[in-house]
């Protein structure tokens, strides 16, 4: 059975539900925190539902199993308070033991191991987590599910109004084990960034795993590092060893060359002044001699 729910091999939990009984498993299923309607067939075993779970209820059930058994019912708002500090709201959820705590630590226990070493092996955030791939027939629904002994997250991805089957995204088929699984693990990677690692409780006649025993698979986003700050210059220990300032040799212009003597321009010849003595006219002639006709 651990080796069937590693590699997700759904015969073998066909066959346990037709052994223990269909009846039984949606009882459970219930008991664990799924509120949407869970058929009492044998099909359940292959998510043979007449309707789908919610992601909300996944998560319930799943932190179940990492409440040791423990269920809690879920609440969308666990405190509400002013902005001085006054309390106005806060939520106490009602809790009821559903499953044997060893049951539930066994559970844990192989949970781990499709993470570690299954088809969750994208899930692996460095410390101690568990959780499921789902992927449905035609590649229309893709799952994955998980928990840490702190927090419990559930991640569905799909086409919400319409069966869509996703062979083709980003050049990948959409499984479990690819886009959901990686998205489990950037959220609870920053969501538990601030949380000290704590393993999970070890089944009974088993010792208790370190939480840094968990092999981590390379995160493929590099971090973004900022720039190293510019190097200062070391400032000098005595007086005796600042250097003297140099001092630059003085240019040396150049010898001026004397400007070129302007030779005079030649001066064109003078006009000679008229004459001023006016040329005299012809006498006029005498009276009488002049012609008739």
């Amino acid at each position: 059975m651990r080796d069937a729910t590693v590699k997700a091999v759904k015969t073998i939990c066909a066959r346990l539900v037709m052994e223990g009984g269909a009846g039984k498993v949606a009882r459970t299923a219930r008991e664990m925190g799924i509120k949407s309607p869970v058929d009492s067939l044998p099909a359940i075993a292959l998510r043979g539902l007449s309707r789908g779970v919610s992601p909300l209820d996944m998560a319930a059930a799943y932190g179940t199993l990492a409440n040791n058994g423990q269920q809690v019912d879920t609440t969308p708002i666990t405190k509400i308070t002013k902005l001085d500090g006054t309390v106005v709201y806060e939520a106490n959820p009602a809790s009821k033991q559903v499953l044997d705590p060893n049951v539930a630590a066994q559970a844990n226990e192989i949970l781990q191991q499709v993470v570690q070493r299954g088809t969750g092996t994208r899930a692996n955030i460095g410390r101690p987590a568990a959780g499921k791939t789902g992927t449905s027939e035609n590649l229309a629904d893709a799952w994955f599910v998980g928990y840490t002994p702190q927090l419990a997250t559930s991640v569905w991805v799909g086409y919400p109004k319409s069966k869509v089957p996703m062979n083709s995204v980003h050049g990948i088929s959409v499984t479990g084990g690819s886009f959901p699984a990686q998205i489990w693990r950037a959220f609870m990677s920053y969501a538990l960034r601030n949380t000290p690692p704590t393993a999970f409780v070890a089944p009974m006649g088993k010792e208790r795993p370190k939480p840094q025993s968990v092999p981590r698979q390379p995160v493929t986003v590099a971090p973004v590092v900022p720039p190293p700050p510019p190097e200062e210059p070391e400032a000098p220990e005595t007086l005796e060893d600042t250097p003297e300032p140099e001092i630059p040799e003085p240019i040396e212009e150049p010898e001026s060359k004397p400007a070129p003597e302007k030779k005079p321009k030649p001066q064109p010849p003078p006009i000679p002044a008229p004459n001023p003595k006016p040329t005299p006219l012809p006498a006029p002639a005498p009276p009488g001699d002049a012609a008739t006709g």
